[in-house]
């Protein structure tokens, strides 16, 4: 698997779609993300960057995921979504559950969606 000059973040792919996108060197947009990540690395980055006036804003944590959910997270899901079903061959949606039931079978799905090696050997390493 070459991703050379590539832009590229792994993270859950659980609760839908994202707020992300990276284009890879083959020219395929990737969406991932699930809203734990996507809420726990937005509270940390914005308390790093944000300080203080993001603390006032948001005391807790809880108050940063209420709104970020309210203000964000649906209308990501729905447009990645929407892109998904203009663009099928550009956007695979997979949630944590089913990883979780057929590994070797959404590994294969992922491989196949990627356009890279499927052997055994590939699914065996990324299934361990």
């Amino acid at each position: 698997m070459d991703f050379s000059g590539a832009a590229w973040r792994f993270a859950d792919a659980g609760a839908g779609c994202t707020m992300s996108t990276h284009q890879l060197a083959d020219g395929h947009n990737y969406y991932y993300s699930g809203l734990r990540d996507v809420a726990v690395s937005g509270w940390f980055h914005n308390l790093r960057k944000g300080g203080e006036k993001f603390h006032s804003r948001f005391p807790t944590q809880p108050d940063y995921v209420q709104y970020l959910v309210q203000s964000h997270w649906v209308s990501y899901i729905q447009a990645a979504r929407s892109f998904g079903q203009s663009h099928p061959q550009r956007y695979l949606e997979l949630r944590y559950e089913q990883l979780h039931d057929d590994p070797e079978g959404h590994v294969l799905r992922m491989l196949d969606f990627l356009d890279v090696d499927r052997s055994s050997q590939r699914v065996g390493d990324c299934v361990r």
